[in-house]
């Protein structure tokens, strides 16, 4: 599960409406990298949600 709040906001701007909108937003115990990915573990409960793909960029460096 990837949460993404500009498309929140996005739909929230477009809605010309004074309605209430409601979203679930996790609570997360743990947030760790395993495996080249940003996890959370999610709070009452063992199960791991992959926040992010993370990519290493190479530092190139010259001296």
């Amino acid at each position: 599960m990837i949460i993404n709040l500009d498309d929140f906001r996005k739909t929230k701007r477009l809605n010309k409406t004074n309605t209430i909108q409601m979203t679930k937003i996790p609570i997360f115990d743990r947030i760790f990298v395993e495996n080249n990915e940003l996890v959370g573990e999610i709070k009452g409960s063992k199960e791991k949600v992959i926040i992010e793909h993370l990519d290493q960029k190479k530092n190139k460096s010259t001296f």
